[in-house]
């Protein structure tokens, strides 16, 4: 079974952490995050994987190499432009003669993936599409489906109040590779706006898949941030043994700190003496909390260095960022 992931967004969201990281390449506890999904991914059947590269394509390329480390081969389809969800689908054509699945590569879920298949062939759909039931949906696309799942409409980011359906699409497909023809090639095209209602158009058989499990959308600094309070408060799944609390045994703790769990502390980290750890906290690989400062519902990355007495609360800090001012609330620094 072969999977394509589209990754080849700006991540123009997640800046200032994206100018130097694409976007499905920011850590997750420590790795990137396509690569946790991959590794999600390969113990489901996946055993073949194109990844859609644009934005920052060859970091991708040169982290995750050609996926045998992963269980998986890995090929890659550069994009010269950013060419959308769409377009980049269609770029990637070629490399597609059977069922395949699809995901945005900024979605954390824990779906089923051999349970979509077997929903997708046992309706006969040339596209199956999952949806997520959300209290919001204004900031969605929102899917409206029949009692046999058949989609009847689509309607992307409706104002707050008139969206006639609560249920959106969560961002993963089942593709029959013959719809990839109603797809024009070499234009940029959104498979939300253009190509889904193209195909309802013209009679494809469209089917929604009802996932009712953990999914976020990591492309804000908001949503990142709670991806991490959610997987260390156990609630995520996707990856495995890392709820609660986790201190690397190459890092080294002060017994004169304090640590708050939930918290993740990685690699050869150092927390000083009267720091304060959590809860929510991680701290990425050689990040160094220094003398009585406090790191809290917050992510250090890679290298981060915070000085003493300092705050740091609610916020993000990029690789080897300098922290000698108080970051307190909504920041996300990368220096």
């Amino acid at each position: 079974m072969k999977a394509l992931l589209l990754a080849g967004g700006l991540g123009t969201r997640l800046r200032p952490l994206t100018d130097h990281i694409p976007k499905p390449m920011v850590p997750i506890l420590g790795q990137p995050h396509l690569k946790r999904l991959i590794s999600y991914l390969s113990p489901s059947g996946i055993d073949e994987v194109v990844v859609t590269a644009g934005y920052r394509g060859k970091d991708i390329e040169l982290a995750l190499g050609d996926g045998s480390n992963l269980g998986v081969a890995i090929r890659y389809v550069h994009e010269n432009t950013p060419l959308g969800t769409g377009g980049a689908i269609k770029n990637a054509e070629k490399h597609f003669d059977g069922t395949f699945l699809i995901f945005n590569a900024d979605i954390l879920s824990e779906i089923d993936v051999q349970a979509m298949l077997r929903h997708h062939k046992k309706h006969d759909a040339a596209v199956t599409i999952a949806v997520k039931q959300v209290n919001n949906p204004s900031q969605y696309g929102v899917i409206e489906y029949d009692a046999d799942y058949r989609i009847r409409s689509f309607k992307e980011k409706p104002p707050p109040g008139e969206a006639s359906s609560n249920w959106i699409n969560a961002g993963v497909y089942v593709f029959e590779p013959a719809v990839l023809r109603e797809i024009p090639a070499g234009l940029t095209v959104s498979v939300e706006r253009e190509t889904f209602p193209a195909l309802l158009s013209q009679n494809h058989k469209l089917v929604a898949y009802r996932y009712e499990g953990y999914w976020l959308d990591i492309g804000t600094t908001d949503k990142y941030l709670l991806a991490h309070r959610d997987i260390l408060d156990g609630k995520c799944r996707t990856i495995a043994g890392h709820s609660g609390s986790y201190i690397s045994p190459t890092a080294t703790v002060s017994p004169e700190a304090t640590v708050v769990e939930p918290v993740y502390i990685g690699d050869k980290a150092i927390v000083d003496d009267k720091a304060v750890i959590g809860p929510h906290a991680v701290l990425g690989c050689s990040a160094y909390v220094g003398y009585g400062s406090m790191v809290i519902d917050s992510i250090l990355l890679d290298g981060v260095k915070v000085g003493q007495n300092l705050k740091v609360i609610n916020s993000v800090a990029g690789n080897n960022c300098r922290v000698y001012d108080n970051l307190i609330s909504d920041t996300c620094c990368e220096f």
